[in-house]
This record gives structure tokens, sequence and C-alpha cells, in this order.
């Protein structure tokens, strides 16, 4: 009983669960609640609502990880043997697990969607779902395109708060402008931050998975160019994410004037010049996984991000 609870929180990926609920957490208390208690606003989504839309983010993160093992049963075996929970599992109690993660999901969202009259953006359920299937059958595949659809969703991941309460940061802006543009600047370059940094992991991953992908016929970026052009698109991101977190330093954005936001974001900046050195470095499978390993807790570093501000 205890082996197959262990399973199953491997399947559904606990730890990267445990992050998509601190994103979410961190930008309603950290970037849109003292924003909103400036002014004297209420937010539109109330906590417990708050924590219906973190449940359906976790339902729609988790029915991705599922079918990802599912899909990915075979390469495992190859790249991870013995790793993925899918066989010890059993294949159809996890395709129940995935059944039951997009239906619940989907009911939940259904009833948030009418308490908060936002039934026409009900079809965001089915395209995230559908598109984290997709990936996992087909565009994981393909060069880049798996990598960015990845790295979209996770900067979306915030950016689903940010759409709940569109309505009440446009009454911000026309009450305050400047306290609403600090508001929407955070959270672009947290956003613009998450998807450049989850590619770079992404990337990294599939150098690291490439001699099973080859195997399996996956036209991944490392499958069809070599891991040298891999590196160097590699440092291409990185170069644009460190532009990324130059910005507010350059252009002098008030919200990120602060002693502490600046030394923040200089420390993920050296951290970028040392994932960019190992990238170059990197030369077996092991320096591929524990290069994937240090982007996993450089992008949990980077909520930092949100909880420095305010």
């Amino acid at each position: 009983m205890i082996r197959h609870l262990v399973r199953f929180l491997k399947l559904i990926r606990l730890p990267n669960l445990l992050v998509v609920v601190a994103t979410q957490l961190l930008v309603y208390y950290r970037v849109f609640l003292p924003a909103y208690t400036s002014v004297g606003f209420t937010p539109k989504v109330s906590e417990w609502r708050l924590w219906q839309l973190i449940v359906i983010t976790i339902a729609i993160s988790a029915s991705g990880f599922i079918i990802n093992d599912l899909r990915d049963a075979k390469v495992d075996e190859i790249n991870r043997p013995g790793t993925n929970p899918v066989p010890a599992l059993g294949r159809d109690l996890v395709q129940w697990l995935y059944a039951l993660s997009v239906l619940g999901g989907f009911l939940l969202s259904l009833i948030v969607a009418f308490r908060l009259n936002e039934l026409p953006f009900l079809w965001l359920y089915p395209l995230s779902v559908g598109l984290l299937a997709l990936y996992s059958w087909f565009l994981k595949g393909l060069p880049l395109v798996g990598n960015i659809v990845i790295g979209l969703y996770c900067a979306c991941v915030p950016g689903i708060i940010g759409l709940a309460e569109r309505a009440r940061i446009y009454k911000l802006v026309q009450v305050a402008p400047g306290t609403a543009n600090k508001v929407m600047r955070t959270l672009f370059i947290f956003m613009l931050f998450a998807f450049l940094a989850t590619w770079l992991r992404e990337l990294a991953k599939d150098i690291e998975d490439r001699e099973g992908d080859q195997k399996t016929g996956l036209k991944t970026f490392p499958v069809l160019f070599g891991t040298r052009p891999a590196q160097v698109l590699a440092q291409l991101i990185a170069l644009a994410t460190a532009f990324a977190l130059l910005v507010p330093i350059l252009f002098r954005w008030p919200s990120y004037a602060s002693f502490y936001v600046q030394s923040y974001l200089y420390a993920l900046l050296a951290g970028l010049l040392v994932i960019s050195w190992l990238f170059y470095r990197a030369k077996t499978t092991q320096d591929w996984h524990n290069l994937s390993t240090g982007l996993k807790l450089y992008l949990l570093l980077g909520l930092g991000l949100l909880a420095s501000f305010w």
C-alpha cells in the first residue's frame, strides 16, 4: 500500500505540484492583494475561490504528468530503467487516474466559471488538458515545439490569477495607474522568466534523453541537430533570460528599485552564468541529469521574485 502511494505521488510529480501551489499563492498574496489593499479594493477571486483555482491547475498539471508517463513508459526503460511508475501501478489503473484527474478538474472548473460569471473562459480547461496530451503524444517529438508548449504552460500558471482578476486590474489602472503598472510588470517579468527558464530545462532534458528519443523515433532538437547546436541554443536562451532579468534595472522600473529586489535579480543572473557554464561543459548523461536537476532548483528560486515585492 505504501509503495503504491509512493508510486502515485511520483506519477503526479508531487514536488512540481507544490511549486504550482506556491506560485499561485505568491501571485495572489504578494502581487495582487497588497496592491488592492493600498487602494481599498477587494479581489474578485476570494480566498476560497483561489484554492479552487489552484486545485483546477493541479488537476491540469497532474493530467499532463500522468499522460506523459503513459506515453514514455517504453522510452524511459531506455533512458531511466525502472523509474517510470506506470508498469508498477498498472496501465489500466493509471488510465483511470488520468480520467479522474481530467473529469474532476473539469467539473470544478465548471463550478468556478459559473460562480465567477466566467463561462466564456471555460474553454481554457479543455485547451490546456488537450495541449498537454498533444505534447505527450506528438509535440514533444518535434524540435523546439514541445519545449515551447511546456514553457508557455508554466508561464500561464501565474498568469491564470491575473486573468481571473482582469476586471479589478482595469479598475486599478483607473484609480492608481502606478500601482497597476507595478502589478502588471511584476507578473510579466515572472511569466517571461518562467517561460525561458523552463525552456532551458526542457532542452537539458532532451539532451539527456537523446539516446532513448533517437531509438524511439522522436525528432527532438538534439536528435536532429546534435548536442553542440543544442548547447549553442541553450546559451541564446540563457542570454534572453538574462536580458529579461535586466530589463527592470536598465529601464529603472520603480517596483524594482529596492536594494533587496535588485540583489535578488543579480543573484538570479549569477545563477544563470553558472548554468550557462554547465551547459558549455556538460558531456555525459550524468552531467545533463545534474544540470536538469539544477535548473529545477533555479526555477524554484525564481519564486523569490514574487516574494520580494511590497
